[in-house]
């Protein structure tokens, strides 16, 4: 799978569970009720924080299974493709903090206004 076609899916299947999340589907899909923070406060703000987290846990294991796979002597090649891998984690990893702690802001801002 291409970079643009991972980042695409990704993209989507993110949207595709904060969507889900929204609408009470989420916990349907996964089997069950979970007991998350999510489910206890509500609010889209700790939906979109439960469903980026869970991709952010795909992510992390993707890349130390990768990682894992190298060996004692990976080449310059898998090398590279790791810190890839890595700096592409850490980018959506602060993005996602990004959007929760903007969210909050906002929200905290409207709730004084009223």
């Amino acid at each position: 799978m291409t970079d643009i076609n991972f980042s695409a899916q990704f993209s989507a299947d993110t949207l595709r569970g904060i969507l889900d999340s929204s609408q009470g589907t989420h916990e349907a899909r996964a089997g069950g009720q979970a007991g998350t923070l999510a489910n206890k406060y509500g609010g889209f703000l700790m939906q979109i924080a439960q469903v980026l987290g869970e991709k952010l846990d795909e992510m992390a294991k993707d890349l130390q299974k990768f990682a894992e796979k190298l060996g004692d002597k990976p080449t310059a090649a898998e090398t590279t493709e790791l810190s890839g891998m890595s700096q592409m984690f850490q980018m959506f990893m602060n993005n996602a903090s990004t959007v929760i702690k903007s969210l909050g802001e906002a929200n905290a801002g409207m709730a004084r206004k009223q």
